[in-house]
């Protein structure tokens, strides 16, 4: 068992070999061509957002994807071993499945093989900002490191304003 998003949060790509055993696989192919955000599950621990945004560029994605976020324990300041990153098209979107489902080779020494999957908790840039602009991770006391980041041709962008006041996120195993 691999460290990563709720199962329900995710749906394996067509043709990996968790595809097959997936209930909801057959109605998935019909509405594939839509999709353009993946989950990367099993990541090493050392793999934060621009590490992971590194070995994206080195995997020849310079410039393919708009969002990326790895979630961050705030306590230990640890990567939480998945990230979502969302593509400007579906085909460089499904070129990312099928190189990272499987990927093992890590800029650093680790024995995580990552599994690739299309997203079903947010498709798309704008479903991305819409979830994580009034999010407590977008908290201006969060560091950046842990924040969802938004590109621009490859270039940070800034992160559209919140709609209403952040609360600072629960940091949990912490009493304040």
């Amino acid at each position: 068992a691999g460290i990563g998003p709720p199962e329900d949060e995710v749906l394996p790509f067509v043709g990996s070999a968790s595809s097959r055993s997936h209930p909801e696989a057959e109605g998935f192919r019909e509405e594939e061509e839509d999709r353009t955000t993946v989950v990367l599950q099993n990541l090493p621990p050392t793999y934060t957002r621009p590490v992971l945004v590194e070995a994206l560029s080195r995997e020849g994605f310079t410039r393919c994807f708009d969002f990326v976020y790895v979630p961050v324990d705030l306590v230990t300041g640890s990567a939480s071993g998945y990230a979502f990153v969302n593509f400007r098209t579906h085909d460089r979107a499904r070129q990312a499945l099928q190189i990272f489902d499987g990927f093992d080779r890590w800029s650093e020494p680790s024995d995580c093989v990552c599994h690739a999957y299309w997203s079903t908790f947010c498709q798309g840039l704008d479903a991305h900002i819409e979830r994580y602009r009034n999010s407590p991770v977008m908290h201006e006391k969060v560091p950046d490191i842990c924040k969802p980041m938004i590109l621009a041709f490859g270039a940070p962008a800034p992160f559209p304003a919140p709609t209403k006041r952040l609360r600072m996120p629960r940091v949990r195993g912490k009493t304040s």
